[in-house]
This record gives C-alpha cells, structure tokens and sequence, in this order.
C-alpha cells in the first residue's frame, strides 16, 4: 500500500474523530490529540505513543469516561466512510468476524466465550469497503460491531432458543447500515 496521498497525523486524527460526540468538546479534542499521537507510533503502547506522562494519564482518564465509547469514537469515520462510498459506480463491502482475546485479563468483565469456549473477550464484525475500480481504493470501514457471545443455556427449550439473537444476524445488520 503506498503512503502517497497520507496527511499529517494531527490532520487525520481530526477528520476521524473531531466530530465525535463524546458529552464534551474537551473530550473530543483529547481524543483528537490522542489519536495523533498513536497514529505516529501505532505499534506501541500508550505511554510510549504520548509525549508526555500527563498525556498519557489524560488518555487514561479520557477512556475512563462513560461517554467515551466505541460506538461514539468509531461513529464519524464510519460516516464519512458510508458518504465516500456513494460516489463510486460499485463499492464492495467485505465482512469479517474477529475474535479480540483478553483470556489474560481474568479481572476484566462483560466478556463472553470466544474460539473453542476455553478463551473468553469480544467479538468485532467489520466491514470494509473498497472501490474496485482502479487501484481498488480503500474507503474505510463503513461499519464495526463490538459484540460478546453469550453462553448458550444448559436447559434452553426449542422456543428459546429460536428466539435467541444469533451471531449470524450480524451479517445483514452490518449491510442495512
């Protein structure tokens, strides 16, 4: 992939989160700077990406907040993905399930089975769209869920079970969006 084209971290960081809605526009402005931050060493961890240790418990702290979601930080550049791909004749939108495995972090919560049950963490489904024309150009994702499987009931009868959301069902929401 080349890099032509690319803009400055500060300048990417605020077209994909500079209009997040995360309950305030301090918050947004942080998250725009942290992101920069981590866009110019995307490999490392948190206090080797910012430059300063107050900037790295700031992020902390960001994170912390409950408005500061995955939803509400991922929601701008899904629009701008979703408006980029209205332009192109045809855009393939290629899906994919990922298991996020946080089996370590025995202290974490809201975690569900994942792999073979023995792991536990979340899943995300993502969706990518791509101009096939040319190049085939990445427009970004257009969509991302974060989700945990639930552990199937021991004693679930066949109505419930028929009831039951199904991770399936992931795919077609994902394309409605």
């Amino acid at each position: 992939m080349s890099t032509k084209g690319f803009v400055s971290p500060e300048v990417w960081a605020q077209q994909q989160f500079g209009t997040a809605d995360l309950g305030d526009e301090r918050r947004t402005r942080r998250a725009v700077k942290l992101a920069a931050q981590i866009a110019r060493h995307p490999a490392a961890s948190l206090p080797d990406q910012t430059e300063r240790w107050a900037d790295t418990k700031a992020g902390y702290r960001l994170f912390a907040q409950s408005d500061v979601t995955f939803e509400a930080l991922s929601a701008p550049h899904g629009q701008g993905t979703r408006e980029a791909a209205r332009t192109p004749e045809t855009v393939l939108m290629i899906q994919d399930t990922s298991s996020l495995d946080f089996s370590s972090h025995r202290s974490a919560r809201g975690l569900g089975p994942i792999g073979d049950g023995n792991g536990y963490g979340l899943m995300l489904h993502s969706t990518l769209a791509v101009d096939p024309s040319g190049a085939g150009q990445v427009l970004g994702l257009a969509c991302q869920k974060l989700f945990c499987r639930q552990e199937t009931p021991e004693e679930e009868t066949r109505t419930e079970r028929k009831d039951r959301w199904r991770e399936s069902q992931i795919w077609p929401e994902s394309v409605r969006e």
